[in-house]
């Protein structure tokens, strides 16, 4: 957890949390748990404080799905229900900005850049209250350009994890995130993907389920340990010697799979540096 100083709008992407899972739930009347970070959201864009927050990194990661998921929600409901496409596009920006704030490490080389795609979603949404920007052709540049810079700050997060060798399920989840955020920016951008993407997609998606399923595993298998060494006290050199030679092989397997895993997270950067390069000579045509 950290102090940062930032607008007040970026606390009303932390209520996000709350509402993760429950979005599709809402019955009968009042308002839905999303209703209300949206709210809160207009209320904070309006107010632009400068006051000083608390923001735990747990909270900030667990809205790493929410950005691209409201983002495709906008571009569906831009056509016939313009107030509901300007909220979900608000709600992207607030959680957009609570990550960039959370970031540390290598991280801190894209945040200025995600602040900023954030920022740009934010007067996106107030063109789509104004009936400035009205359907899907006009959000599709600024959507995957949001996108790119969101997959960029996700993979800097996967490489940061394997490098520190932080939590391989947590490193999984976020280069899944990279992947899906990519994949999602290509097809907004309305681009055929490369070979090179394709199986940077591939690869990356394939490492990043390798990673969650074997970070399960582990934990299973040290409960399991610690089970069965409380049971052989006393058995001697036997039991010893099979432990040590568990953990050995395990250590191997995790550090083959963190090899792959950094052959995925680099192509999976390159590939994105590639496209985002494209989209700025774009940008500079239009």
């Amino acid at each position: 957890m950290r102090l940062v100083k930032s607008s007040a709008f970026i606390v009303a992407a932390s209520m996000a949390v709350a509402a993760m899972g429950q979005q599709n739930n809402n019955q009968g009347g009042g308002s839905s748990p999303i209703d209300q970070v949206k709210q809160q959201a207009k209320q904070e864009m309006q107010q632009q404080g400068s006051r000083q927050f608390q923001v735990d990194e747990k909270v900030a990661w667990g809205l790493s799905g929410q950005p691209r998921e409201l983002l495709t929600k906008a571009m569906k409901n831009i056509a016939d229900e313009q107030h509901d496409a300007k909220e979900d596009i608000m709600a992207a920006a607030a959680a957009m900005r609570l990550q960039a704030a959370a970031a540390t490490g290598p991280q801190q080389q894209q945040r200025q850049q995600l602040e900023q795609s954030a920022q740009q979603l934010q007067e996106l949404a107030m063109k789509v209250s104004y009936k400035q920007v009205l359907d899907k052709d006009q959000l599709k540049q600024p959507f995957g350009t949001a996108l790119l810079s969101l997959a960029q700050f996700y993979q800097a997060g996967a490489s940061e994890g394997l490098n520190q060798q932080q939590d391989m399920e947590a490193t999984g989840y976020t280069l899944k995130h990279a992947s899906k955020a990519f994949q999602t920016a290509h097809a907004f951008l309305d681009k055929k993907p490369t070979e090179q993407v394709s199986q940077a997609l591939y690869d990356a998606e394939n490492v990043a389920m390798k990673l969650i399923s074997q970070s399960r595993k582990t934990t299973n298998q040290a409960q399991q340990a610690n089970g069965q060494t409380a049971n052989n006290e006393g058995t001697g050199d036997l039991a010893d010697a099979q432990a040590a030679g568990g953990i050995i092989g395990g250590d191997r397997a995790q550090q083959q799979l963190r090899t792959e895993a950094q052959r995925a997270v680099d192509q999976l950067g390159q590939a994105i540096s590639s496209a985002n390069q494209g989209g700025g000579q774009q940008q500079q045509q239009q």
